[in-house]
């Protein structure tokens, strides 16, 4: 008897520090302390029960106004990385981004990715127009977002944005190879020539035969990094895999409808073929050579 007392006693001490911003939950409160104090404890149970139910509405009320506003805040961030981006100042759309990001609710994952994938574009654009070793950290920086990325926009959710991140992280990818030598740069434009070859699986000619072709040109771009600097056989081989790739682009990239994206394919092609020809000699390589459009820079991608 002594001990159920004292629970008594405990339960009306604790009871009386109840307390809400809700006047109704208030006054359930109110009432749910004198029906203890009158022993009708299943009285004091439900109204117990009526005032938590109360309470655990509004509070998933409060939930959902602060995922909108949080949602509108990121949002706004995001727009601002966007004006910076216009304005080539990367270093200020990185950190807008990364506010959005931080704002950004976990659960929504198609803002999430388009963020990320945002953000890796301003460090691919701050890394190719930066020297030094900021270089290689903005550039793996860019890497790491758009893996990221590819954890939420998945290819069996979201699978044309996942192309389109993975058609991004082949660029970044082959800038990251092309500015290092030795077995870590041909890693990191194999790595490359995975992740176009992985794009291709869903932008295809059939449904998107735009983004196709231009993936198809950025994975002749890398083959063909890959070819100049890998002897023997093996470079042959990249090279001529880039001039099939180039080929393949010009099928829908034709000089009467995208003329501008024909001729940049064109001078890819044309230094591809140049290349396998420099290195076949006698009258194939000949050949090959009088094939190649005449070289106007640099491969575009």
């Amino acid at each position: 008897m002594r001990d159920i007392t004292k629970n008594y006693l405990d339960l009306k001490t604790k009871i009386a520090t109840f307390s809400s911003e809700d006047p109704e939950v208030t006054a359930l409160l109110q009432q749910a302390r004198q029906a203890v104090e009158a022993v009708n404890f299943p009285l004091a149970e439900r109204l117990f029960n009526e005032a938590s139910q109360r309470d655990e509405q509004a509070a998933q009320n409060l939930q959902q106004v602060a995922t909108t506003r949080l949602t509108s805040a990121a949002a706004a961030q995001a727009a601002n990385g966007d004006l910076h981006m216009v304005q080539l100042n990367f270093m200020m759309a990185q950190a807008y981004y990364r506010k959005a990001l931080e704002l950004l609710p976990r659960s929504d994952k198609e803002n999430r990715g388009q963020y990320l994938n945002s953000l890796g574009n301003s460090l691919l654009e701050a890394g190719i127009r930066t020297e030094g070793a900021d270089i290689q950290k903005f550039l793996g920086e860019a890497v790491t977002a758009y893996r990221v990325a590819l954890t939420v926009y998945t290819k069996a959710q979201l699978p044309l944005q996942w192309a389109m991140i993975q058609n991004n992280l082949g660029i970044v990818l082959r800038e990251q190879g092309i500015r290092v030598g030795g077995e870590a740069g041909t890693r990191l434009l194999a790595e490359s020539v995975a992740a176009y070859r992985e794009a291709l699986t869903v932008s295809t000619k059939a449904q998107f035969p735009q983004q196709w072709a231009g993936t198809q040109n950025n994975l002749g771009v890398v083959l063909w990094d890959q070819g100049v600097r890998t002897d023997g056989e093996a470079g042959t081989n990249f090279l001529a895999e880039a001039v099939v790739a180039y080929r393949e682009a010009l099928t829908v990239r034709t000089k009467a409808q995208l003329p501008q994206d024909w001729a940049g394919t064109q001078n890819n092609l044309g230094l591809a073929l140049r290349n396998q020809g420099m290195r076949a000699g006698g009258e194939a390589g000949m050949e090959l050579i009088r094939q190649a459009t005449p070289p106007l820079s640099w491969p575009w991608r």
